[in-house]
């Protein structure tokens, strides 16, 4: 994967509508001693830093022009348990970006 472009190291950043005041940027691992990540590896780490992210945002309002992308844990609002890991590639050089998406089965269920 990113070991091949000689990328050790990647920063993640995190913008989500409505919170651009909190920008949210992690340092992740692309290797471990015994070698690369594979992508299931890395999908764990993408997907715990959303956990935290998720996790500290809840706690803050949103912008009032974003008030539907509001974060929470439980309650009102996107809770971490909707967001799925759709995609994740190589846009160019060291820039990876990754797709997220909202579960709409759950609401159903809530």
């Amino acid at each position: 994967m990113a070991g091949s472009l000689g990328i050790r190291k990647v920063s993640l950043t995190i913008a989500w509508p409505g919170y651009e005041h909190a920008e949210w940027t992690l340092c992740l691992d692309l290797f471990t001693p015994s070698g690369p990540l594979t992508r299931g590896q890395l999908a764990v780490q993408i997907a715990n830093a959303f956990s935290g992210y998720v996790l500290k945002m809840s706690g803050q309002t949103p912008s009032q022009n974003a008030a539907s992308w509001r974060l929470a844990c439980g309650g009102t609002g996107t809770s971490f348990e909707r967001l799925v890991l759709t995609a994740f590639w190589n846009f160019v050089k060291n820039i990876f970006l990754f797709q997220i998406r909202l579960d709409t089965l759950q609401e159903s269920h809530v």
